[in-house]
C-alpha cells in the first residue's frame, strides 16, 4: 500500500509539473512583451516597437514607438487578443494593427492601417 501511495504521489507531482509547464508555454505564445517590425510605406522604412502589457485581470494595453520619427510611447486605445488574433487601435494617429500569432508564438503577421491605406506588417518578439 505504501508503495502504491508513493507511486501515486510521484504521478501527481509529475502531472502538476506538466500542467505548470504547459501554462508557461501558453503564456509565452500570448501577446504580452515587446515586439519589433519594420513598416514599408510610401517607399520608406519605419521601424516600429510595440510594448504590450497585461494587468492582473487579463486586460491588455499597448504603447508604440516609431524611433525613426522620434515618436515614443504612443498609447493604444484598445488592445485585444482572442483566438490568436491581435487587434490594436491608436486613435491619436488614426492607425490600427490587426494580426495573427504564429504557432510558436514568436511572430505576428498582419496589416497596419492608417489614413485609409493598409500595409503588411510582421512583428517579432524582441528583448525590448
Amino acid at each position: 500500500m505504501k508503495r502504491a501511495v508513493g507511486s501515486l504521489r510521484t504521478l501527481l507531482a509529475a502531472l502538476a509539473m506538466s500542467v505548470a509547464l504547459a501554462g508557461t508555454v501558453v503564456a509565452q505564445s500570448g501577446p504580452v512583451g515587446d515586439w519589433e517590425g519594420t513598416l514599408s510605406a510610401g517607399g520608406q522604412e519605419f521601424p516600429l516597437v510595440f510594448h504590450i502589457t497585461g494587468d492582473a485581470g487579463g486586460a491588455l494595453s499597448t504603447t508604440l514607438d516609431s524611433p525613426s520619427q522620434s515618436a515614443f510611447g504612443m498609447v493604444g486605445d484598445t488592445t485585444t487578443f482572442e483566438d490568436g488574433a491581435l487587434a490594436i487601435t491608436f486613435s491619436a494617429i488614426g492607425g490600427s494593427y490587426e494580426a495573427t500569432i504564429s504557432e510558436d508564438g514568436n511572430t505576428f503577421t498582419g496589416t497596419w492601417t492608417q489614413a485609409g491605406m493598409s500595409f503588411p506588417l510582421e512583428i517579432a518578439r524582441s528583448d525590448g
